[in-house]
């Protein structure tokens, strides 16, 4: 399989993330795994693993080439892509990288942009990079690799809902477990093509593993029309402290053997308000993406109920000082920070409610 030409193919499909599109490219995937020689005769080593009660009814496309002994190469990719809303007017042709490269020609683009686009080296439109590209490399090698005398197996995973909670990922235990049980896999390495970084010399090869969670944090408000905004807890504004002291700091960020982390970034913020009105959202979210080598999350909860401490002083000093100035009398004095799992296990032992005393 030509990979170029692969790409583009894949690219064509939308399988925009956590959507029930993402089914599409998954029976093309399948599909061509199907065509392939070495699965005309082993059917029963590739196909769809459907997710545990997902609502979209996806799957995990799968297959195996089997060598001669039990240890297993894991290729994986995922074959979800994030939206294409920044394409603005050009929605249309975002999976279409031969005619988008047509129409950013008469496009106003930056020095960098133009140079790349006059190279003729690179592919646009959303999924080229990430990651149908390297869905396509492994889908190719997969074909060559099949034509070889084989000693490892191979193991093609593609998953899908990367881009949002990682479902594929989080659901993939039992069928690799399946597989190895069935085939006698001794899984020993993974490679996942996922794009590669330049500092314009030379491209970066990322070797082992990190681990990632999604840290969300919920304000819980004292609802109050805007008027009496003294008596009220505004979620947007405390939020706004919080995601101050978190974004982007050094004290969540970690170092290995002089590689660091990325540092945290707010990716998620929503007020749960259902339209606009005259009153305090009653409670509001925000999200980020937190990277470590080492630690557990007990140990990141109680660094981030510190963190947040600060962040709820200051917003009270602030509110207080603020009202103050206004003629107003602040009556909110304390905001308690408890984590989900205490607050779930408190509100099974007592008749607790909910109420602007909680930040979780």
């Amino acid at each position: 399989m030509d990979i170029i030409e692969l790409t583009k193919h894949l690219m064509k499909i939308d399988s925009t993330t956590h959507t029930a599109k993402e089914r599409s490219i998954e029976s093309e995937l399948n599909r061509l795994l199907s065509n392939m020689p070495y699965f005309k005769e082993h059917p029963d080593q590739h196909g769809i693993y459907d997710l545990p009660d997902d609502p979209l009814e996806r799957g995990i496309v799968y297959a195996l080439i089997k060598g001669s002994e039990d240890k297993t190469l894991i290729l994986l990719n995922h074959h979800d892509a994030v939206s294409i809303e920044n394409y603005e007017q050009m929605k249309t042709m975002a999976f279409d990288a031969d005619k988008l490269e047509e129409v950013l020609k008469d496009h106003p683009l930056n020095f960098e942009q133009r140079k790349d686009l006059e190279s003729s080296e690179w592919l646009w439109g959303r999924g080229s990079c990430d990651m149908k590209a390297g869905c396509a490399a492994e889908l190719s090698y997969m074909t060559e690799y099949a034509k070889k005398q084989r000693t490892v197996n191979l193991l093609f995973i593609s998953v899908p809902d990367e881009e949002t909670y990682s479902d594929g990922m989080r659901a993939i235990q039992p069928l690799w477990q399946e597989l190895s049980k069935t085939y006698h896999l001794d899984y020993r390495f993974i490679i996942n093509m996922e794009p590669s970084h330049s500092d314009g010399k030379s491209y970066r090869c990322s070797c082992g593993s990190i681990g990632k969670a999604l840290c969300l944090i919920t304000v819980k408000g004292i609802s109050t029309h805007i008027s009496a905004i003294e008596n009220a807890v505004n979620p947007i504004a405390l939020l706004q402290e919080i995601i101050h002291d978190i974004e982007c700091r050094s004290d969540f960020m970690q170092i290995e053997n002089g590689e660091k982390t990325t540092p945290p970034v707010f990716n998620y913020l929503r007020d749960h308000k259902e339209a606009y009105d005259y009153s305090i959202a009653p409670s509001a979210s925000a999200a980020f993406s937190y990277m470590y080598f080492h630690g557990d999350l007990k140990t990141l909860i109680a660094k981030l109920k510190n963190k947040i401490e600060i962040s709820v002083q200051r917003y009270l000093k602030n509110q207080k000082e603020n009202m103050s100035a206004v003629g107003r009398k602040f009556a909110v004095d304390h905001i308690r920070i408890i984590s989900s799992t205490e607050l779930t296990d408190q509100l099974f032992k007592t008749d607790l409610k909910m109420d602007g005393d909680f930040l979780n």
